[in-house]
């Protein structure tokens, strides 16, 4: 006799194709564990899942049929009946599961004169399975977009991070950036997504207090002092400020921008050579992976990965000593800040002028 159910197929269900594939439980749980990620299956909906899996045992008739009750399905998830009926709603109108009902509604095996199974009414798995390759590619598009946006959070962090430092320094010189930085700081959400236009905001807001520091400290000048300019008036000023591999950061800029990052050495650092070699070594202090340090040395060449590491080694340092807990993660915070150097969003003269600036101004 058929188990009740008290329930009918609330939407049409999809076109059930008989199929000869041999199918086991483990495909059937890899198919609804992908299913559930791929297409963020609400908490009930994937709980009934996992049990209508646990169901199956072999094809019949062509179909990956299963045919439990409600009542089991509440018994086994703990959810109200009410709940059952739209999770299974959800799952059919998803085309995860094909509902092949009965003229009464119940779910039971039709069973040979011999006693074998050979046909049932109830749900078909089969329809999951057949979609596993599009679950992979949904899953693939959604680890992809999220670590876009993990990149885009980090991106707004490092800048953010570097504007109020620069403010906590000297607010007066940077009066101008205050009204802005509260702006910034009002349309940045706390968790969740950060939109390109507040990320394009707090980026611009970076480089003009960046630009507002090296100016400062080269008198007011867009660019260095020059004792004499035998350049033609078509050569811009800006060339000697151009960010080429290890150009315009000396080791002894480096060594005073980053103080607390020297404290960590052994041996003193004297030339480029020694500090690439300790900086290699450094990297360990912030629990950064050895491929982060690979990438750099790979993507911006060895001296300015070395430079990248001494100034997140400092930033990490000053964050704990505040207290702000703004940098959780050292070694995930250098590889992102690694590919913004990269990419010609951060410069590091900038950066070593600014911290140099702020060292010189504290007591």
């Amino acid at each position: 006799m058929g188990q009740r159910t008290g329930w009918r197929a609330l939407a049409p269900a999809p076109e059930m194709i008989a199929f000869n594939l041999a199918i086991t439980k483990e495909e059937i749980y890899r198919a609804a564990r992908d299913a559930s990620f791929a297409l963020d299956l609400r908490p009930a909906a994937r709980a009934v899942l996992q049990q209508l899996c646990g169901f199956f045992r072999e094809v019949i008739a062509g179909r990956a049929l299963v045919w439990p009750s409600n009542e089991v399905l509440g018994e086994r998830t703990g959810l109200s009946e009410r709940s059952i009926r739209y999770a299974l709603r959800d799952l059919i109108q998803a085309k995860l599961i094909a509902s092949k009902d009965s003229a009464n509604g119940k779910r039971f095996a039709i069973r040979s004169s011999s006693g074998q199974i050979i046909d049932a009414f109830g749900f078909d798995l089969a329809p999951l399975v057949q979609r596993l390759e599009d679950f992979k590619l949904l899953i693939e598009r959604k680890r992809a977009q999220k670590a876009a946006d993990k990149r885009l959070r980090e991106e707004v962090t490092i800048a953010r991070r570097t504007v109020l430092e620069a403010l906590e320094s000297d607010p007066r010189r940077l009066d101008f950036a205050i009204s802005r930085f509260r702006d910034a700081e009002a349309v940045t959400p706390k968790r969740g997504l950060v939109p390109a236009d507040v990320r394009d905001l707090w980026m611009t807001l970076k480089e003009d207090v960046l630009r507002a520091f090296y100016e400062t400290g080269n008198a007011g000048n867009p660019c260095r002092l020059i004792e004499t300019n035998n350049d033609g008036n078509q050569h811009s000023c800006n060339k000697g400020f151009e960010e080429k591999p290890g150009a315009d950061v000396s080791v002894s800029d480096l060594l005073t921008a980053a103080p607390d990052a020297n404290a960590f050495l052994i041996e003193p650092v004297t030339n480029r050579s020694e500090a690439i070699a300790a900086a290699a070594k450094l990297r360990g202090v912030i629990g950064a992976n050895a491929s982060v340090w690979t990438e750099g040395v790979a993507a911006i060449g060895p001296w300015r990965t070395a430079v990248a590491v001494f100034l997140v080694v400092q930033a990490a340092e000053d964050d704990q000593r505040s207290g702000a807990g703004r940098i959780r993660n050292p070694g995930g915070y250098l590889r992102a800040y690694i590919r913004m150097i990269a990419e010609g969003r951060i410069k590091l003269p900038l950066e070593v002028e600014r911290l140099r600036t702020r060292k010189r101004a504290s007591p």
